[in-house]
């Protein structure tokens, strides 16, 4: 590592600092190869940041790629950063913060893109199908919560959600018939 991108890895450190977070500088004597230039925590999350300057940002090693992927893939926010700001962008842009609202809105959507894909079959499905999907859905969506739906273009978890949602209803609907019935 040169000397400006030890500077670099200073500033994104008091970043991460500044945000709330802790974070080190590993040191590659001793250490796994290609093991992240910064690692850390912010708001329970890792963080998994290779410093490079600007010029040297696609010359990564095999090795530092595939750390960066697994990191990335345990749930990590992984990746190559030029500056602070950068690395605070990276951050921001993995980093979501969920609300109730926002969790209804989500959820509301994907139930009507669902609506619309597949008509009256998306609310006839099965309690046991919905949620088999959808824990397929919030699996293959991973810690990250990342993996978007080949088919529909869909966050996976929004539509495990909708499918829990959708679930629950359906459950809740059954449970009332079969009263009204009693």
């Amino acid at each position: 590592m040169t000397q400006r991108e030890s500077r670099i890895s200073k500033a994104v450190i008091d970043r991460i600092r500044e945000l709330g977070g802790h974070a080190v500088k590993t040191h590659p004597a001793g250490g796994t190869a290609g093991t992240p230039d910064v690692l850390g925590t912010l708001d329970g999350r890792a963080l998994a940041l290779e410093v490079k300057l600007p010029h040297t940002r696609t010359n990564t090693s095999a090795r530092q790629d595939h750390q960066l992927h697994r990191w990335e893939r345990s749930g990590a926010i992984a990746g190559v950063v030029c500056s602070a700001d950068e690395a605070q962008h990276l951050i921001d842009q993995q980093t979501t913060t969920l609300t109730p609202q926002s969790a209804i809105e989500a959820i509301e959507a994907a139930m009507q893109a669902g609506e619309e894909e597949h008509g009256d079959r998306w609310r006839t499905r099965t309690v046991l199908h919905h949620m088999k999907k959808g824990s397929g859905h919030a699996l293959a969506a991973g810690p990250a919560g990342v993996a978007v739906d080949e088919d529909s273009g869909h966050p996976h978890l929004v539509l495990a959600a909708a499918r829990f949602a959708l679930a629950v209803a359906v459950l809740l609907d059954g449970q009332a018939d079969r009263q009204d019935a009693s």
